[in-house]
């Protein structure tokens, strides 16, 4: 074979920019230093990717040394991306003569990268734009406009010369010496840049203009500079605006601001403050939609950091859900009603934060179905090995020991996993069934049929307080101090209020004139309030009123803060043996009553729930009583097949648990149950440890697995899927919508005044 045919410099001549070399080390590159790259790359052998991986790591480099903020790494990508293609089009003769031309005339231009947008013009102290504001400075300075990322004082010099730039050499050249001078400089600068002082000597670079250039800078203030676009070949077009606003986005999102009066407001404060002084710093509502839209996209990036080992869920039909139908042949956003299951990670750092939700179709077996929207959710994220326990309300389509959605999820995930409920909602259960057989039904969502339901329907708050008999509370009672009265709601802070008034006898006069919110069977809490603001208005109240209120104050309030104050599941038997103890005090009608319920939803005594509130109990003999169990299970395993006590069989490794049978003359809680009559599973939590473990942890006991007690976190996740279901139609869209709306609240809590307010 003959030898390879070598290019010749006519070929090199024949290139877009010239012959193959590395960019420079002392210029900013411009595009035609990046097509020769581009050509040097090639003859290395690489692909279009690598090639274009490569330039984007060396342009990095370059701007990096000479201390100028860049844009992110996607957006240098495309840019990239876009010019090899022009590259390759422009070599292979297929390319139209206007956008050849195009390409000749802007190859000297800067391929600027820069995170400044503005043309950072020139100008004097004595003019109203100066940062310095030295009225005895002859020096012109060099201001950068830019909201965010502004270019150093002492890099602008040369950025603006590279902009200017129209040949291989110029008057600024800095080398990664001066570049790490200028580095350390830089921050000595940065105060001053700021926040001038009056009796501060500012101390600008001296810029040698001519008076030509400093009038072509002023003229080019509200213009664009050829030179400085990231978005073509060169030339930035006039109405081109490529400023982000990423926290502006989020407020608009989180305030529910819609993209047209979003764009009006950005554009009235940048107005305002002076930094709109052309039409390519106009904002319109396409602009805003993006940047909302790049905000979401950003928000949900945190849901690969969650833990997943304990998730949430709940359902919910919102009979407002904007959905695409299509009407008549066209397709039409309209409101119908539509059922959402809303999914939180409860375990982590990140616990109690929104991770998305889902449509879901109507289908007999419920649990079912929601156990494959979950086990979906874990299989998008890659958490099926990870998850250990599922949180969840105490309903029947979640709780069911044959079709609820715990044992179809054990299924699907061919192993064991704890059931956590909702403890507060234990807690609420008792209130809702001793109000109905002593007030009777209810006849509507927010009507009750007896005489005490009617009467808290009305505004009973406005009236006087009467002389009434106090009710005492526990001396365990929760003592809350001012930090741990931020966290709580308007509505849970009146219920404290209210019953320490009860118990002292008294209402204060703060606490009279107090609103509660409506009644609403779905909050119990509103219900508790009114019946205490009742009791105090009331001068002779009826036996059922008191018994209520007696049992809103000893029982319901009592324990709706003991659960907030011990937030983790395994306290939950020691909660359950509290419930039980202090219906004592109360009469044989309410434990009539109260008892069965209680039985009904006692799934924190499920085997591997107690085992585990057993082996991190604080009690030695505790933990050495799992520890024993726990190995016994690991000895004698359950065999497929094998009949259980409660007359299941025990299929595919997956167990079919009863509720267990409680001793309500328990002493304490670890005698709740009988560890001897029930069949025992080991605690999923536990499975990672080994043997050693286990017996090193009867001596030296370990934190428990951060798992909440209660699903008032999965409830806000329900509020803001209610919320962002009427702002969009697409999944993807209203998961974007609230995973922004939860980060804009943790990025900025709420402030009523200008010292309260929080920076980034």
């Amino acid at each position: 074979m003959g030898k390879a045919k070598r290019e010749t410099r006519s070929k090199d001549n024949e290139r877009f920019g010239g012959a193959a070399c590395k960019l420079p080390d002392v210029d900013l590159p411009n595009f035609g230093d990046v097509a020769r790259n581009f050509s040097f790359l090639s003859n290395q052998g690489l692909q279009k990717i690598n090639i274009v991986k490569e330039t984007v790591r060396e342009l990095k480099s370059i701007y990096t040394i000479h201390n100028i903020p860049i844009i992110c790494e996607k957006s240098i990508y495309r840019k990239v991306m876009i010019f090899y293609e022009k590259y390759i089009k422009y070599n292979g003769h297929n390319i139209k003569v206007k956008s050849k031309q195009i390409m000749l005339n802007s190859q000297h231009n800067l391929f600027d990268i820069s995170t400044c947008r503005c043309a950072l013009p020139v100008v004097t102290c004595n003019e109203a734009k100066c940062k310095v504001k030295d009225m005895s400075c002859t020096k012109q300075h060099i201001n950068c406009y830019c909201l965010a990322d502004r270019i150093p004082m002492l890099v602008r010099p040369f950025l603006k010369d590279q902009r200017r730039r129209m040949g291989k050499k110029n008057t600024y050249q800095i080398t990664s010496r001066n570049a790490r001078t200028l580095h350390s400089s830089q921050t000595e600068n940065k105060q001053t840049e700021h926040k001038p002082s009056s009796s501060q000597k500012y101390e600008e670079i001296e810029v040698a203009l001519n008076p030509e250039d400093l009038m072509e800078d002023r003229l080019n203030t509200s213009t664009s500079s050829a030179a400085s676009s990231i978005s073509g070949l060169g030339i930035r077009e006039p109405t081109y605006n490529l400023s982000h606003y990423p926290k502006f986005s989020l407020e608009c999102i989180r305030y529910d601001l819609s993209d047209e009066a979003s764009a009006a407001l950005a554009n009235a404060i940048l107005s305002d403050i002076g930094y709109s002084t052309s039409s390519y710093d106009i904002i319109d509502a396409q602009k805003m939609m993006r940047e909302k839209n790049r905000a979401g996209v950003e928000s949900t990036n945190i849901i690969n950091e969650f833990d997943f080992r304990c998730l949430g869920m709940d359902g919910k039909i919102n009979k407002n859900s904007l959905v695409l139908e299509r009407v008549d042949g066209y397709q039409r956003c309209i409101l119908k009603p539509v059922e959402h299951i809303t999914f939180t990670n409860e375990s982590g750092g990140h616990r109690g934060r929104y991770i998305e939700h889902c449509d879901v179709e109507e289908k007999k077996n419920k649990g079912e179905n929601e156990a494959h929207h979950a086990f979906n959710l874990l299989k998008k994220y890659n958490a099926t090995d990870k998850i250990e326990a599922i949180l969840v309300d105490n309903t029947a389509k979640n709780t069911g020991r044959l079709n609820g959605l715990h044992p179809n999820l054990e299924r699907l995930l061919q192993r064991p996993i704890h059931l956590i409920t909702c403890m507060l909602h234990i807690n609420e259960l008792p209130l809702r069934h001793l109000f109905v057989e002593l007030d009777g039904k209810s006849k509507t969502p927010g009507k009750y049929s007896g005489p005490i339901g009617k009467a808290i329907e009305n505004s009973v708050w406005n009236d006087e307080p009467v002389t009434f008999k106090s009710i005492s509370v526990s001396q365990d009672f929760v003592n809350l101090n001012s930090s741990d009265k931020k966290d709580l709601s308007n509505d849970q802070k009146l219920l404290y209020l209210y019953c320490l008034a009860i118990s002292s006898g008294e209402v204060p006069d703060d606490v009279k004139g107090k609103k509660p919110g409506p009644v609403f069977h779905a909050r119990w809490l509103t219900t508790a309030i009114r019946v205490m603001i009742l009791y105090t208005r009331t001068n002779n109240p009826s036996p059922e009123l008191m018994l209520l209120t007696e049992f809103i104050v000893k029982s319901y309030t009592f324990f709706w803060f003991r659960i907030r104050q011990l937030d983790n599941f395994t306290k939950a038997p020691q909660i359950l043996h509290e419930m039980v103890h202090i219906l004592n005090d109360f009469p044989d009608v309410v434990k009539d009553i109260v008892v069965p319920v209680i039985k009904r939803n006692s799934f924190c005594l499920y085997s591997d729930n107690f085992l585990a509130s057993l082996l991190f109990s604080t009690v030695r003999e505790h933990r050495q009583k799992a520890v024993d169990v726990i190995i016994d299970c690991r000895r004698s395993p359950k065999q497929p097949g094998e009949k259980l006590r409660n007359g299941a069989s025990f299929v595919q490794t997956v167990r079919t648990q009863a509720l267990p049978k409680i001793d309500f003359g328990a002493a304490t809680w670890t005698e709740l149950i009988s560890l001897q009559d029930n069949d025992m599973f080991e605690p999923p939590c536990s499975k990672t440890l080994s043997e050693q473990d286990l017996f090193n942890l009867i001596d030296d006991p370990i934190d428990p697995p951060n798992y909440p007690i209660h699903s008032q976190s999965v409830e806000r996740g329900v509020a803001l899927t209610t919320k962002v279901v009427k702002r969009a139609a697409s999944l993807e869209k209203r998961n974007n919508l609230a995973q922004s709306t939860v980060r804009a609240r943790q990025r900025r809590g709420s402030f009523f005044t200008k010292k309260s307010y929080t920076f980034e």
